[in-house]
């Protein structure tokens, strides 16, 4: 079984190839379908997404003080944005 290519876009003068649903097997459909089920079953993205936050609440508990600097710094300057604009002459627009 031959890996499809990174990008399949089809062009109206080539021949079916491995981007064409076509020349799938049944072996590699089943193979396909399998991959799904297990996924769902297992609940992999719930499992996934869980312990991704666990590693950035983690990351964030780590670095709380850093974390609120940077808030800070960045309300400051956003407070000081409007001033800049008029400055500038770039008023900013109502949202």
């Amino acid at each position: 079984m031959a890996p499809a290519p990174a990008a399949c876009a089809p062009r109206a003068e080539s021949p079916p190839g491995p981007c064409d649903a076509t020349v799938r097997s049944r072996a590699e459909v089943a193979v396909a379908t399998a991959d799904i089920v297990c996924k769902l079953r297992t609940n992999l993205l719930g499992v996934n997404f869980a312990v991704e936050a666990e590693y950035e609440n983690a990351a964030i508990a780590a670095h709380l003080q850093e974390l609120a600097e940077v808030r800070t710094h960045k309300a400051a300057g956003t407070e000081r944005l409007p001033d800049l604009m008029r400055r500038y002459d770039r008023a900013p627009r109502p949202l």
